[in-house]
């Protein structure tokens, strides 16, 4: 899964240590895989929330860079407020699609 920009480990070598936050990413990748989901398949995974996020991260960059520490907080905020919004649209966007499927 590391090959495929789902995990990253704090050191490299033989003896790799991953973060905590990763250890849910395993746990849904494990799942998945039960469903004949390989590492592979991943990627498309990674790489829907690697636009979403640079999307998010576009709109609030000027505040995120802002030596203004009310200003960086106001982005900070803003972040979270668009990570919510976001994710609500893809939820309800996702779930259309599937009944769509489940239709058809």
């Amino acid at each position: 899964m590391e090959e495929y920009g789902l995990l990253e480990p704090r050191q490299e070598g033989p003896d790799r240590r991953y973060p905590e936050r990763d250890v849910g990413v395993v746990g849904a990748c494990l799942r998945l895989a039960r469903f004949g989901v390989e590492p592979r398949n991943l990627r498309s995974f990674r790489t829907a929330v690697d636009r979403e996020a640079g999307l998010l991260e576009q709109l609030v960059a000027p505040s995120l860079r802002s030596r203004n520490p009310e200003r960086r907080h106001a982005g900070l905020e803003d972040l979270e407020t668009l990570a919510s919004l976001s994710e609500e649209l893809s939820h309800l966007l996702f779930w259309r699609t599937l009944r769509s499927i489940a239709q058809r």
